[in-house]
């Protein structure tokens, strides 16, 4: 059953996926352990298209990171061989309806994979999934490429 809370949220407003340093695109440094910050940053609304603005009715649990173009959700365990992120906690402070959530994102060690756009996925509680990716409703995106040298 729905918590009551939870009903409040019934979709977004805004959707965007920037890296910490705000900019939306890096490379890698050369470092096995090395990984970039993500944020994706919504402003939940309830169903009347108003702001939810309660820190405790928003889960991070919530807000995914995918690839761009496949929408196919990015791996959250270890992995040498492809992406992977780690978090999906919220991150900063409320600020006119915006909540972040960041994500560490840790490049494959095999050098031969390109770079890679992220996008990301929310599903309220509510239902009705929202997309930033090539065919969602947002189009926010970063791209990061591995270090070679």
């Amino acid at each position: 059953m729905t918590d009551e809370k939870e009903k409040k949220w019934n979709s977004v407003a805004k959707l965007s996926v920037v890296l910490e340093t705000g900019e939306r695109q890096c490379q890698t440094r050369d470092d096995r352990d090395d990984h970039i910050d993500v944020v994706v940053t919504i402003r939940p609304t309830d169903k009347d298209g108003n702001p939810v603005t309660d820190k405790g009715e928003i889960q991070a649990s919530r807000v995914k990171l995918i690839d761009y173009v496949s929408e196919l959700f990015i791996k959250t365990e270890l992995s040498k061989d492809s992406w992977y992120c780690l978090g999906g906690e919220l991150y900063g402070r409320e600020v006119s309806g915006l909540f972040r959530v960041k994500y560490k994102v840790f490049h494959p060690q095999s050098v031969s994979l390109r770079g890679k756009s992220f996008g990301a996925l929310v599903s309220p509680p509510a239902g009705g999934d929202v997309y930033s990716s090539l065919n969602g409703t947002y189009h926010s995106s970063v791209l990061i490429v591995p270090y070679r040298q």
